[in-house]
């Protein structure tokens, strides 16, 4: 083999080396970056099971069946549901003290009542029920409003709660 069929070999094998870097520089230059992607069309990923707890990002369907799995409870207009301390979120205090319920489920409007029984807060004892309302309401719970002398400064500890929703 002479040396110029051998330096036209190595002048083709350059060239088409060129290319494939021109090519795949081109592709990657063309996918989203690691860091903020901006996807266009309608991307897709795996959907995870309901109940799943990690890190990985949520698809509008796992939040679906996260919801619908949530909202098996009867909702039908005069229908009670037992409510207990497992539902209270968080406790502030401000003029008012109160109490976040977070409902179990997500309540298809806020047309419904809350009958209280019973309201227990550590360190203050049993709270009348005629001293307990409800606040602010949304669909997946809402305020209780405390008007109770003993419940003034910052007040944490465990609560114990037993209510009831009515769906009207």
């Amino acid at each position: 083999m002479s040396l110029t069929t051998i330096d036209a070999m190595l002048e083709r094998a350059s060239t088409a080396l060129g290319q494939i870097k021109d090519l795949l520089g081109t592709t990657l230059d063309n996918k989203a970056p690691l860091d903020s992607p901006d996807f266009t069309g309608t991307p897709t990923a795996p959907t995870a099971s309901v109940k799943t707890d990690t890190t990985q990002i949520a698809t509008t369907a796992f939040v679906e069946g996260e919801l619908t799995d949530r909202n098996v409870v009867d909702q039908t207009a005069g229908t009670a549901l037992r409510l207990d301390s497992q539902q209270l979120v968080w406790w502030k205090t401000n003029s008012q003290a109160e109490i976040y319920l977070q409902f179990p489920f997500v309540a298809k409007n806020t047309d419904y009542t809350i009958t209280f029984i019973q309201l227990n807060i550590e360190g203050i004892g049993n709270i009348p029920t005629s001293e307990i309302s409800v606040g602010s309401k949304n669909k997946n719970g809402c305020v209780i409003d405390i008007a109770h002398s003993g419940t003034t400064g910052n007040v944490k500890g465990t609560y114990g709660l037993l209510a009831f929703i009515k769906f009207a």
